[in-house]
Parts: C-alpha cells; sequence; structure tokens
C-alpha cells in the first residue's frame, strides 16, 4: 500500500484543465490594448497556478469519495500528538502503519481523548485512484 508520492494523475489532470484555461486566456489577452507584457503573462499563469491547486484537491477528494475498497484494520500505537498553530487549529496523532510514519489529521475531540502510547485502529483504503488514504476508527 502507498500512502506518498502520489502525484501524477492530480498532475495529468491539472496540465490538461490549465492547458486549456491558459489556452483562453492567451487568446483573450492577445486582444488587450495593454502592451505591457506582465499584464499579458500573469493572468494566465495565476489561472494556471490556481487551476492546478484546484483540480490538485478534486482529485484528492474523488479518490476518497469513489472509492469502493474494504478497509484493512491496523492496530497501532499513537506515537506523537500535536497541533497546528494559526488561525484554524488542526489537530494530529502520529501512527507507523505499514512501517510509514503517518500524521493524522484528527477532531479536538479525538485529540483529547487520545494519548501518546494508546493503541488505536487506523482503517486503510486502497482509493478510488490507488492511492491509498488511512481513517481513524477507534480509539481505547
Amino acid at each position: 500500500t502507498k500512502f506518498l508520492h502520489f502525484w501524477e494523475i492530480p498532475l495529468v489532470l491539472s496540465l490538461l484543465l490549465t492547458g486549456v484555461t491558459v489556452f483562453f486566456l492567451v487568446k483573450g489577452s492577445i486582444e488587450l490594448k495593454d502592451d505591457r507584457l506582465s499584464a499579458r503573462i500573469a493572468p494566465p499563469f495565476l489561472v494556471l497556478f490556481m487551476s492546478f491547486i484546484l483540480s490538485t484537491f478534486t482529485v484528492e477528494n474523488l479518490n476518497c469519495a469513489l472509492d469502493t475498497s474494504d478497509p484493512i484494520p491496523y492496530t497501532v500505537t499513537v506515537q506523537d500528538k500535536h497541533r497546528s498553530a494559526g488561525k484554524m487549529t488542526r489537530c494530529f496523532l502520529t501512527v507507523t502503519v505499514e512501517g510509514q510514519e503517518l500524521d493524522l489529521d484528527v477532531p479536538l475531540s479525538d485529540y483529547r481523548e487520545a494519548e501518546v502510547g494508546d493503541p488505536v485502529v487506523v482503517e486503510v483504503y486502497e482509493g478510488a485512484f490507488g492511492k491509498a488514504y488511512c481513517i481513524l476508527r477507534e480509539l481505547p
């Protein structure tokens, strides 16, 4: 089961989407009256970047939403727990599944309940596009 280095499908779909978008933006920017090169180049690159980000999140979500595989349960131990800083705090439990250390994004209630060293049940799914993903299923 692979958890990391899943970039091929988002890359291909992003390139297709952004290629079509950039084509139409460049075609439209040629018709602009502004002679500055930056006025013609900046919009397509901004759209290229935003399209890549949007399509990557879309493919990642579709990978989970369209998945019909049966979960494989693993009982693992919580190795660490930490929170991200910023406007929106996210909570993570660090576990090792199949030799790979993973930070599972968990709700605050699960974060508060779990302690380092506790056994937890993690379910691994194959993913519709072949990218495996994990879900925290049970706390002690």
